[in-house]
């Protein structure tokens, strides 16, 4: 994914293809031991508009989610932000919305990552469904 970053075919099939790996839990964590979310950010940022490679970022990233650790791993690599700016542009699909309202939820359980989410989750701007009551939300 490093060196073909700019490719989108190639970034979404590799999201993919993490994504498989990341359900399998021994795999998941050699692939966080090797560095392997932060190109997955670096993707979903530089990606931001395509949902193809969106969606298969945030695939992968919502199979690491579910081990606390490699949630940590995610916040750590500056993927809470990313994460919400694509609810924000591709939220519309009721699909990819779930999934990322199940992402958030696990992320705001881990640490300091609630401050975080709350930070750049808007309680208006987001629909109420993909909240949890108990997840902090600030106003744009």
């Amino acid at each position: 994914m490093k060196r073909h970053k700019a490719t989108v075919s190639i970034v979404a099939n590799a999201a993919a293809v993490l994504s498989k790996v990341a359900k399998g839990r021994p795999d998941a964590a050699a692939v966080v031991a090797a560095g392997g979310i932060a190109p997955l950010v670096a993707a979903l940022t530089h990606h931001a508009d395509t949902f193809g490679v969106v969606a298969n970022v945030c695939g992968a990233l919502r199979s690491f989610v579910q081990d606390d650790t490699h949630g940590a791993a995610i916040a750590a690599a500056g993927g809470i932000a990313p994460l919400v700016s694509a609810l924000r542009k591709h939220g519309h699909v009721c699909m990819f919305a779930s999934a990322m309202g199940f992402m958030l939820q696990h992320l705001a359980a881990v640490g300091a990552n609630a401050a975080a989410i709350a930070a750049s989750v808007c309680w208006l701007c987001t629909p109420a469904m993909l909240l949890s009551p108990r997840m902090p939300r600030a106003r744009c």
